[in-house]
């Protein structure tokens, strides 16, 4: 028996799942985040293990708003 073919939608959300995997995959890496906090330098005055967390939950914000926009102009979002 042959598996369904995948929906358009199914194809089209793909790089976003394999998106918000990778985003989410580095959100959870406790030894990138831990090998941050021993560095002391700073980015416009803030410690780069702060700016770990900022770009890491400025990406997921990013990939969500992506991935609504995306669904908006396919026009399957819910009314």
């Amino acid at each position: 028996m042959r598996p369904a073919p995948a929906s358009p939608t199914t194809r089209a959300a793909a790089p976003f799942v394999a998106l918000f995997a990778l985003i989410y995959a580095i959100a959870l890496l406790p030894p990138v985040y831990v090998g941050l906090t021993r560095q002391h330098g700073l980015i416009a005055a803030v410690p780069v293990s702060v700016w770990y967390l900022l770009i890491v939950s400025a990406a997921a914000i990013a990939a969500t708003t992506g991935l609504w926009v995306a669904e908006r102009r396919r026009g399957e979002l819910d009314r």
